[in-house]
């Protein structure tokens, strides 16, 4: 009835010893995926092959039948975590053996613990006999207990602790959740579960699909770094980034197909949302599967913090979604947060509105189908939008952003003032301000406090202000050039105006102008 146990045990007493570094490629073949214990072992043997993992059992409270149920594959792994960690049965692995897993299809109906080493599957590519690629399975009509149907958890899953020098790759992770759009309430499942990745871990080469919740999740992370991810059809998303506000991501490849969103950041485990989020390239698609199709957003975004992208592609095929990309800057308590977004290159179709601003209650359009720009976004001052494909600050294409009142920037005093006037009555276009002929900025021309009200042109010598709240110009040549500084209709304005090498007259005023100034004209 039972399998021999003596090449389980040589296996693992091939390690040096406990917590001591080595290589060993995990006992199980494509026969065990979906086999239980209890098909193998009597519970004396059980208990005597899987010892260290019994006794790990037993303080998470498992039940003699519970360990008996479980599929060969979780009593191997955690066995061989255990075997090999330092700290007993009472905490958490510490195991720092690299793991190697052979070809198969292979179902777990318990999470499998990840400690300090390197886990490597065999490929990520579907399985059949003489692939060589490693495909796990959530085994939900086996499922153990009540807690979450995850396939992988670092050790410190549920902590405050950190998880230092650890690597995943090579697993195509499967969820069999249902064809519905909407994730199945009655539970949650998540292909890996990474609590506060630390120094030198990584998470690589990694395929998650068809999971209730999640392909990957990262609970905070210190810092996060990711390789090549893909994440399609999962209920909620691609990748969740839990509790992170104060934590660092790293990405290369986000590859992502039918999920609800392909990123979401949410607050969790006592912390806010956010963090400081790289991705070096995003391909986003809705529509694909036959399976089911989703209206994938690009990311729903949360809290404090920065969301970079080198580029991304947005697209959706028979299928549309309203917001490629939802933020909402607000902690938990409301509080408004500053956050920003920055894409280098973004392109696709299917979608409504580029950005929705839930904090500030603004959308800004798309741009139209397959039309590449550039999205620089910040929640700063009611949240502003700008690219240079509209060439346009604010929400473009028909949002809005609520008005901001501006500030004025201070103003340094000059060393040695040559010329100075302060006009306390407004002038008027008929008197025009003039200073004496030949007073000659050597270095430059302030103006302290200037207010500008009316219509009209109003210039500066050879500079030029819109009367309407427009840009300051500057003439070079014959051609008029934006300096970048803005004006705003009865708002103090305080500048310095480079003029070296000219004699000034009729400094402000011209034939036409209605506009009319109160401040101090000082000549350096």
């Amino acid at each position: 009835m039972s399998r021999a146990i003596f090449p389980l045990l040589l296996t693992l007493a091939s390690l040096v010893g406990y917590g001591q570094q080595a290589n060993v490629t995990l006992d199980v073949k494509p026969s065990d995926g979906q086999r239980q214990v209890r098909q193998d072992y009597t519970l004396q043997q059980a208990q005597t092959t899987f010892k260290n993992w019994y006794a790990r059992a037993k303080v998470l409270g498992w039940t003699d039948v519970q360990f008996l149920d479980q599929s060969m594959f979780v009593a191997k792994w955690q066995q061989l975590q255990y075997f090999s960690s330092s700290l007993g049965p009472n905490a958490p692995t510490a195991s720092t053996v690299n793991v190697t897993v052979p070809e198969g299809n292979y179902y777990v109906n318990a999470a499998c613990e990840l400690g300090n080493g390197t886990y490597r599957g065999s490929g990520t590519f579907v399985y059949y006999p003489g692939s060589y690629t490693t495909v796990m399975h959530v085994w939900h009509e086996k499922w153990i207990g009540t807690g979450p149907r995850d396939i992988f958890h670092t050790a410190n899953y549920g902590t405050n602790n950190w998880q230092e020098s650890f690597r995943i790759e090579g697993f195509r992770l499967e969820g069999g959740a249902a064809t519905a759009v909407l994730p199945d309430p009655s539970y949650t499942s998540t292909g890996l579960v990474v609590g506060d990745a630390g120094e030198t871990s990584c998470v690589n080469y990694i395929f998650a699909s068809h999971f209730n919740t999640a392909g990957v999740e990262f609970d905070r992370g210190t810092p996060v770094s990711c390789g090549v991810l893909s994440v399609f059809s999962n209920c909620v998303a691609g990748v969740i980034l839990t509790g992170s506000a104060l934590n660092t991501f790293n990405f290369g490849t986000l590859s992502a197909d039918d999920n609800d969103a392909v990123i979401v950041q949410r607050a969790g485990r006592g912390r806010e949302a956010g963090g400081a989020v790289f991705i070096s390239l995003i391909k986003s698609e809705g529509g694909v599967s036959d399976r089911v199709k989703r209206a994938q957003k690009l990311a729903i975004l949360a809290g404090q913090g920065g969301f970079v992208v080198g580029a991304a592609k947005g697209s959706l095929n028979g299928t549309r979604v309203e917001n490629l990309i939802e933020i909402d800057c607000r902690l938990t308590d409301g509080t408004k947060q500053v956050s920003n977004i920055v894409i280098g290159s973004i392109s696709g179709f299917g979608y409504n509105n580029v950005l929705k601003d839930i904090a500030n209650g603004w959308t800004a359009k798309s741009p139209g189908d397959h039309k590449c720009y550039e999205l620089h976004y910040t929640s700063e001052f009611g949240g502003k939008l700008w690219n240079p494909f509209f060439a346009f600050e604010g929400a473009p294409n028909g949002g809005t952003v609520p008005p901001v009142t501006p500030v004025d920037p201070p103003v340094n005093p000059p060393t040695t003032v040559k010329w100075a006037k302060t006009y306390t009555t407004p002038t008027t276009t008929s008197t025009k301000v003039a200073v004496p002929a030949g007073v000659n900025p050597i270095n430059e021309t302030r103006l302290v406090n200037v207010k500008i009200s009316g219509a009209g042109f109003t210039y500066i010598n050879s500079h030029l202000f819109w009367g309407q709240g427009g840009t300051l110009w500057k003439m070079i040549g014959t051609s008029w050039v934006d300096t970048g500084i803005k004006v705003t209709v009865g708002q103090a304005l305080n500048v310095s105006v480079p003029m070296a090498g000219t004699t000034l007259t009729n400094v402000i005023g011209g034939a036409g102008a209605t506009c009319v100034m109160t401040g101090t004209i000082q000549v350096l």
